[in-house]
């Protein structure tokens, strides 16, 4: 029986080979990408930081690491990966929507398929797979999407790399010669010979030094340069925090007989030009660079005594909410749901003396303690609240201080708050701009109600059926019907209301329902009129009272039997207008007379 098979062994392992060929290919370019991505990031990182041989060789090995790691992450893979024949039949099933005969014919192939049952129900089998593989195509099933993506990764690593070739070779040749370790720095039309802050010569190609400066002092800054000379350089300073924020000034080029002043006397020689400039009073370490031309230095870190660095911390609770309280940290634009409690602390990374909350005409003191009129954080809150502190200077974790907001606006806020936080710490240095915190309100907007009634003419006894939808965005506490009676001389009755339902544990949002009404509970009469209004209740703060929110009124006119089969009669003679009028319509456009 092995024979009759030959044709589908002939198809599984031609569509076999191909999968095969097209994993190769996918792990080929996975290869070509990784090494354009290694070679591409090795060199922005030596270009851009231009690191010493001790930090390149690291970054080499980093580098080296990485691309194993890459490899056998999304190459190997795709190397070893093997299908077997059941494999692929199982794939030609799922392609041309056969069911499991391919996989079946297979199975009864083997000698000891025919202890399992009918031998001849299995060779029928066989033969008739051997007819339908005569006539399958080959599947051109594959991973398309890693092949599409890696095509064009390795399109684009490839042709960057040779864009940059054609536009700075000498830079590529460099940068070969300094991954063999060479200390040869990239071409620069402008050459540094000497920075001199403070008086004081520092290295500038090296390892980013630290250079100690005086608090509240201006920093002199003078650099000694050769070669190509521009009108004037930059100064940049950035935050060790974060390097989005930094700050740009002027380099000027000294008079020509003007010296550096000071201890820096000697920088002024025959074989460069000297430029000068002065930083104003530092409050804080920052880091420096320098620009002149297209030459550049390092960074240099300019360490002084600066105030505590503080984050503004929250703890907001909604008691409408059945979620755990919100825990915010670094966000000082906070916008809570009306009549939330909002719990404000500073978390700093040294020791605090004071820290005081300016909001309106209110002044209060933050505590180094959880306040005693807010429940304690659950375990999570609470462990959340301390890894988003982080630590401190010295290593341990930072100090925080909370606003008890019992008392305040906070305890339930209703109206936009605006907090300043006056921050004084152990060396008596302020925090200068105060932290600020802006709490922003969002309304508790009431629920919105929609409610109609299946009929509008009933009968006194009647249980008319209503088709309302309640929408409230924090939850429903309950839902009323009213219901008046109007007689046709225009006196009403005192309204009915009861409730047709009520909040159990679960919270609902969003309410669609149809519920009966019960007339018979009115005693009205034929003639009068009924209006029903549906209203709503939402959740809102303990000890509050909710929002209610009512449909359109919806009336019922009241009528009997024979009021009821009349307007029946009077439906069913409308119909058959408009069944007519459609007819002569149809017939009109047909041609006929």
């Amino acid at each position: 029986m092995s024979g009759e098979l030959t044709p589908l062994h002939r198809l599984l392992r031609r569509v076999a080979r191909y999968r095969r060929r097209i994993r190769r290919w996918i792990a080929f370019l996975g290869t070509g990408v990784i090494l354009c991505a290694a070679i591409l990031g090795l060199f922005c990182f030596d270009w851009l930081l231009q690191p010493t041989r001790e930090i390149r060789l690291v970054g080499l090995l980093i580098a080296m690491a990485a691309a194993v790691l890459a490899f056998i992450r999304y190459v190997l893979p795709w190397l070893r990966y093997q299908e077997s024949e059941l494999d692929i039949a199982l794939l030609v099933e799922k392609h041309h929507g056969i069911d499991s005969d391919l996989v079946a014919a297979l199975q009864f192939e083997r000698p000891e398929a025919a202890r399992w049952g009918s031998v001849e129900l299995e060779r029928h089998v066989i033969r008739r797979v051997a007819e339908l593989a005569q006539r399958l195509p080959l599947i051109r099933e594959t991973p398309r999407t890693p092949l599409r993506r890696r095509v064009v990764a390795a399109v684009c690593g490839v042709a960057l790399l040779g864009l940059l070739w054609m536009l700075f070779p000498d830079h590529l040749r460099t940068f070969t010669r300094r991954l063999l370790l060479e200390e040869t720095p990239y071409p620069t039309a402008t050459r540094l010979v000497a920075v001199y802050i403070n008086g004081q010569a520092v290295p500038f190609t090296g390892s980013e030094p630290m250079i100690r400066c005086a608090a509240g002092q201006p920093v002199t800054i003078a650099v000694v340069a050769s070669g190509y000379l521009p009108a004037g350089g930059k100064l940049i300073l950035s935050s060790p925090t974060s390097d989005r924020r930094s700050v740009e000034q002027t380099l000027p080029r000294a008079a020509p007989k003007e010296t550096t002043g000071g201890r820096d006397d000697h920088a002024v020689s025959p074989g460069g030009e000297v430029y000068r400039a002065e930083l104003p009073a530092l409050q804080e370490t920052v880091r420096l660079r320098i620009l002149l031309g297209d030459a550049a230095t390092n960074w240099l870190t300019l360490a002084c005594l600066n105030p505590p660095a503080v984050v503004l911390m929250g703890y907001v609770e909604d008691p409408r909410n059945e979620g755990a309280p919100t825990v915010m940290q670094g966000v000082t634009q906070i916008t809570v749901t009306e009549g939330s409690r909002v719990t404000l602390g500073v978390a700093s990374d040294r020791p605090l003396r004071n820290v005081v909350a300016r909001m309106d005409r209110l002044q209060r003191p933050l505590e180094k303690r959880w306040p005693a009129s807010v429940p304690q954080p659950t375990d999570n809150s609470a462990q959340l609240l301390t890894s988003t502190a982080g630590t401190g200077t010295s290593g341990k974790s930072a100090e925080l201080w909370w606003l008890d907001p019992e008392g305040l606006p906070l305890s339930e806020l209703a109206t936009p708050q605006h907090i300043l936080f006056e921050i004084t710490d152990e060396n008596n240095l302020t925090v200068d701009p105060p932290l600020e915190a802006t709490l922003l309100v969002r309304p508790d907007y009431p629920p919105q109600v929609t409610a109609r009634a299946l009929t509008k003419f009933v009968l006194p006894t009647a249980k008319p059926t209503l088709v309302c939808q309640v929408r409230d965005d924090l939850g429903i506490e309950k839902v009323t019907v009213q219901a008046q009676v109007i007689h046709p001389d225009g006196n009403s009755e005192p309204p009915v209301v009861w409730t047709v339902w009520e909040k159990s544990a679960d919270r609902v949002k969003v309410l669609d329902e149809k519920w009966k009404i019960d007339l018979s509970r009115l005693s009205c009469r034929k003639g009068d009129r009924v209006e029903l209004v549906i209203s709503a209740t939402d959740i809102r703060r303990p000890c509050r009272e909710g929002a209610v929110s009512s449909s359109e009124p919806i009336a019922l006119e009241v009528t009997d039997l024979a009021g009821i089969l009349a307007i029946m009669s009077e439906i069913d003679r409308q119909s058959a207008e408009e069944l007519r009028e459609m007819i002569d319509k149809q017939l009109d456009v047909g041609g006929g007379p």
